[in-house]
């Protein structure tokens, strides 16, 4: 390419079914090479998975090879290299009534992954649950175990390989009958890890609202405390060298995402998309890691305040017409606002949602304004 840097990729896969499609065998392999000269590097992807399908049972096994360097993302877009993955997951279901279902879904499911150092980064299992009543509600639990690995997120941003803690995890969901005026849902959502302070409290929602036909309205409220007892602050210089620096970080998340339509005709129409959200977290108890692959800290003293408060308000007005089949017109208002304190005080942590997501809109923003159209010319 042209003053830039090449790359190549090239992949084939393959998709084999047997016995009237029950039982397939797919998979993938891909290479890459990007890179200038003396920074040239290539890798491989490679996948493979058995499933079983139809029946009152399913089964499905697979393993997964991402090579160290591996880089299509002048593609699209690769999470992480150097990885090696398996999985397993067996499920038995029922779509005919029995009892109180409808229809219901179990699955048990277990997955491990390693990076190519052999580091074991994940071993977990979990039992999924759902269930679709005769009112047409729908429950769903799920629940599982973390057991305690290695941990190389922190490698990409100059630290160490620490040690993760084992946890245990549940949450669970109930859905109303979408088909009625007024439903809802409700998705409460629960994590703690063994040995330390760390956990997850969160809280999903949902209201949808459908007067008529023509309009529906939903909004879609989220909450999450996030407490993590050693959140990664930086590789910092001190007399010793390089400290590697982490903190007890406490988090909470707010955003009331909230959506209406309404269809004045088969042709027109109008939508509004509105999102004010809120981030603000607190750290303290800064320590310092005194040994790789180990969960192990000495207190720290960071004179420095890592504190954070964001606020950012997402809206679009969407008015569409289609004069005529093929052809439409579109005007939308959309504007962008956004706060982020850079030296937060005790005040400024504190949450206070109601008047933390009133400021979201007064907040310093962008506005656009959009006029397009569209004509079809027939044939």
């Amino acid at each position: 390419r042209r003053d830039g840097q090449s790359a190549y990729v090239g992949a084939t896969d393959w998709d084999l079914r047997f016995r009237e499609d029950i039982y397939n065998l797919t998979g993938t392999l891909a290479a890459s090479r990007a890179g200038g000269p003396g920074d040239r590097h290539g890798g491989y992807i490679a996948h493979v998975e058995f499933d079983k399908r139809g029946g009152w049972f399913e089964t499905e096994a697979g393993l997964a090879a991402l090579s160290p360097g591996v880089d299509i993302n002048d593609l699209g877009f690769l999470r992480r290299g150097d990885l090696l993955k398996s999985w397993g997951q067996i499920k038995f279901y029922r779509y005919k009534p029995i009892g109180p279902f409808r229809a219901f879904d179990n699955r048990f499911q277990g997955e491990a992954e390693w990076n190519y150092d052999r580091l074991l980064l994940n071993h977990s299992y979990s039992v999924s649950n759902w269930a679709d009543l005769h009112n047409y509600w729908r429950i769903h639990l799920h629940f599982g175990r973390e057991l305690a690995v290695m941990d190389d997120n922190d490698v990409r941003r100059g630290g160490p390989i620490v040690k993760r803690l084992a946890e245990s995890w549940i949450h669970g969901r109930v859905e109303t009958d979408e088909r009625k005026t007024l439903s809802f849902y409700l998705h409460p959502d629960w994590r703690r890890n063994d040995g330390g302070r760390s956990y997850v409290r969160g809280l999903r929602s949902g209201v949808v609202w459908k007067p008529l036909p023509s309009v529906q309205v939903s909004m879609e409220p989220r909450y999450e405390r996030k407490v993590t007892d050693a959140q990664w602050v930086g590789a910092l210089t001190g007399a010793g060298g390089v400290d590697y620096v982490y903190g007890e970080l406490d988090s909470r998340t707010l955003d009331l995402t909230t959506r209406a339509e309404v269809s004045f005709a088969p042709g027109l129409s109008l939508e509004l998309y509105l999102q004010p959200f809120i981030a603000i977290g607190d750290f303290g108890d800064f320590k310092e890691l005194n040994a790789a692959q180990s969960y192990d800290f000495s207190p720290y003293v960071l004179d420095e305040n890592r504190d954070f408060h964001r606020r950012s308000l997402k809206s679009n007005l969407v008015l569409r017409w289609e004069f005529s089949p093929g052809s439409a017109l579109f005007v939308v208002w959309s504007q962008s606002r956004s706060a982020n304190l850079d030296d937060p005080t005790d005040e400024d942590l504190e949450f206070r949602p109601r008047s933390r997501i009133g400021s979201s809109f007064s907040d310093n923003g962008d506005h656009v304004l959009l006029v397009k159209a569209s004509y079809w010319v027939g044939g």
